[in-house]
Order: structure tokens, then C-alpha cells, then sequence
């Protein structure tokens, strides 16, 4: 990939995480928002890269994340925390999932480097998966939102750190193109299973939810009953 590529590259993947964040946050930024958080994003990927290597892109994440919440938490005082850090790790699985995409790709169809696939993916992925996004986005927004997003926010959580952790064992060394699609259909199988398993958690919650309400009502019923007996025997004292 040319250094123009990379730089155009670079600057897309940042505009996209600053964006996405602040959408599932629900923030409104300004242009001195955008112009720090940019500015960050710069000094965030120079510095990483030395690195040179795909599992350089978990760390950066990771403080992405971490500048993100920082910034709008500590500095702008915006946001729920819960919200902010569930925007964060959304976006952070969403980048690593990219990543791994590509990965799986250049397993199945290795192509010349003249192709400049990399570009070429870093640039339609993320378009794709933003759309996505965006149609689904007020859906998103409200489970970051509800009584239950302390659940999700630690589902998302455990899911990042599986991305991670599968990420830094495939992403850098050339791996068969078996174990690759293997490690990338556990992830799809962890993603569903916590999906399940949130699904169930809201269930069990809100049929609690619909007992105690339910009793107490019937509480209240017994109450009715018994102050109508009472005001029934003082009438007929009175009678």
C-alpha cells in the first residue's frame, strides 16, 4: 500500500470511529471536537507505527476507546459513562471485526499487491458496516440506553476481549487458511451465544418484573378487601 493510500487510509478509519462514537453516545461534537480527537487519532497512530504489525490495531483500539470516554467523560462532561463506554467498545468490536474480515479474505483469495486490497477492503468494510449501523441506529441507541444496558455493556465487554485475543493470534503470523475460518467462526458463534444469552437475561428479568408487579397488586387487592370489611362493620355499628 502506497503512503498515500495509507495516510487516506488512516484518516477514514479515524473520521468513522470518532463518528460512530459520538452517534451511539448521542453526543453533539463540535468542530474543536473533531479537530482534538483528530489531532489524538495522528498522534495515537504514529506512535503505534513502529510497530508495524495487525495486532498493533488492538491496541490502538483499546485506546481509542479510552481517549474517547476520557474526553467527552472527564473533559466535556457529556454522556453517561455506561453509554460512553458501550459506544466505545461497539466500535472497537466493529474495527477488529473488520480486520479479521480481511483476514479471512486474503486466506481465500490471495491477489497480488497490486490489487492494494487492503485499501481497497479498509475503505468498502467500514462503508458497509456503516450503513448497517446507521439503519439500525436508534435500536442500538436504546439498548445502550435501557434499564438493562449495564448487561449489554458487559457483554460487549467480554465479546471485545475475544476479538482481542483471537485477533492478536491470527491477525500477525501467517496462519493456514483453516485455522483462520476457524477462529473467525468461533467469534461469529461467541457473538450469537452472548445475543442468546442477552435475550434470555431480559426475558427472565422481565417475567420477575411482571410477578412482582402482579403481587403486588394482589397485595393492594387485599388491602381493598379488608378496608371494605372494616368500613362495612363501622356502618353497621352505626346502623
Amino acid at each position: 500500500m502506497t503512503l498515500f493510500l495509507q495516510i487516506l487510509v488512516m484518516i477514514f478509519s479515524a473520521v468513522v470511529d470518532i463518528w460512530l462514537f459520538c452517534l451511539f453516545a448521542q453526543i453533539k461534537h463540535g468542530k474543536l471536537d473533531w479537530l482534538l480527537l483528530l489531532a489524538f487519532e495522528a498522534v495515537l497512530s504514529v506512535a503505534l507505527s513502529n510497530f508495524q504489525t495487525y495486532s498493533s490495531l488492538i491496541y490502538e483500539t483499546g485506546l481509542e476507546i479510552l481517549l474517547f470516554c476520557g474526553y467527552f467523560y472527564l473533559l466535556k462532561k457529556a454522556g453517561r459513562f455506561r453509554q460512553l463506554l458501550g459506544a466505545g467498545l461497539l466500535f472497537g468490536i466493529i474495527s477488529l471485526v473488520i480486520q479479521l474480515s480481511m483476514k479471512v479474505l486474503v486466506s481465500l483469495l490471495p491477489l497480488p499487491s497490486y490489487f492494494y486490497f487492503d485499501a481497497f477492503m479498509n475503505l468498502l468494510l467500514p462503508l458497509a458496516a456503516l450503513a448497517l449501523l446507521i439503519w439500525q441506529r436508534q435500536r442500538i441507541t436504546s439498548l445502550l440506553t435501557d434499564v438493562n444496558s449495564g448487561i449489554l455493556v458487559s457483554l460487549l465487554a467480554y465479546l471485545y476481549f475475544v476479538c482481542c485475543a483471537i485477533g492478536a493470534y491470527i491477525l500477525d503470523d501467517k496462519k493456514p487458511t483453516e485455522v483462520v475460518l476457524l477462529f473467525f467462526f468461533l467469534l461469529i458463534f461467541q457473538a450469537i451465544f452472548l445475543a442468546v444469552i442477552y435475550r434470555e437475561i431480559v426475558h427472565i428479568q422481565r417475567q420477575l418484573l411482571d410477578q412482582q408487579k402482579q403481587e403486588a397488586l394482589a397485595r393492594q387487592k387485599q388491602l381493598l378487601v379488608k378496608e371494605n370489611e372494616q368500613l362495612k362493620e363501622y356502618a353497621d355499628y352505626l346502623d
